[in-house]
């Protein structure tokens, strides 16, 4: 015995399908790409300095050391900045390096003034340590 098949109506439209899915690929490739813009961010941006070498470093010149009260000491004396200007000033040239040892509580402008000092002098090659 020969069943009739159940007609189904022809959509009016012959790609009917494809287009809820076209409908539905857009609905996502919008949520994904402006999904980001919605959502923010939390902490700050930041953009870190990279570090050239991490290796020690040994100096033969002088080694200023910056305390945590901006006091400046260069060979276990401590001295005030126009006394370390004298002191660099008058020595030789051939001490052509400085390491600069900077407490991390120490102030910038004394570290930039410690760094003018030598580089008045004509010293080139200035290093700089920090404690942990």
């Amino acid at each position: 015995m020969i069943f009739p098949r159940p007609s189904f109506p022809e959509p009016k439209i012959r790609y009917v399908y494809s287009v809820a899915l076209f409908n539905i690929l857009l609905l996502v490739l919008l949520f994904v790409l402006f999904l980001p813009r919605w959502v923010g961010t939390s902490g700050f941006a930041l953009q870190l300095p990279h570090v050239i070498s991490a290796e020690p470093v040994s100096v033969r010149g002088y080694t200023v050391v910056i305390l945590h009260d901006d006091s400046v000491y260069l060979r276990g004396r401590k001295l005030s900045l126009p006394e370390l200007r004298d002191l660099v000033m008058t020595e030789s040239k051939k001490e052509a390096t400085a390491l600069i040892k900077a407490d991390s509580q120490a102030r910038v402008g004394v570290l930039a003034g410690v760094w003018d000092v030598f580089r008045a002098a004509g010293i080139s090659r200035i290093y700089l340590a920090t404690n942990e």
